[in-house]
């Protein structure tokens, strides 16, 4: 083991890992929330090689995401993403949270 201390209660964790949902209370400076995702690269379904979309991340080059969402927003009205409903992270990364329920997006 790491030797860290551990703990079921939210509000004393430094580390808090989860599969679904973001923690009710806000966390504080020097708090870190671990998500484990199914699918950890959201592009992979808009563009299949990997050096390709390394490439995009390392340049922060998410237009196909975009393209993606304002086509589903022109043919139907809205973003007809039910699942795996991409957002970003610290203003830079996109991070597909799935199966977090997409109103907990805001969140992060």
């Amino acid at each position: 083991t790491a030797g860290v201390a551990t703990t079921t209660a939210t509000a004393d964790a430094t580390v808090i890992q989860t599969r679904h949902r973001i923690p009710e209370a806000p966390l504080h400076t020097g708090r870190v929330l671990v998500y484990q995702v199914p699918i950890p690269e959201p592009l992979r379904f808009l563009e299949p090689r990997e050096t390709e979309t390394r490439r995009m991340r390392a340049l922060g080059e998410y237009g196909l995401m975009h393209v993606k969402l304002y086509e589903d927003i022109a043919r139907f009205g809205h973003i007809a993403t039910s699942y795996a409903y991409p957002v970003k992270v610290n203003a830079r990364y996109v991070m597909d949270p799935s199966p977090t329920p997409k109103f907990d997006n805001p969140k992060m």
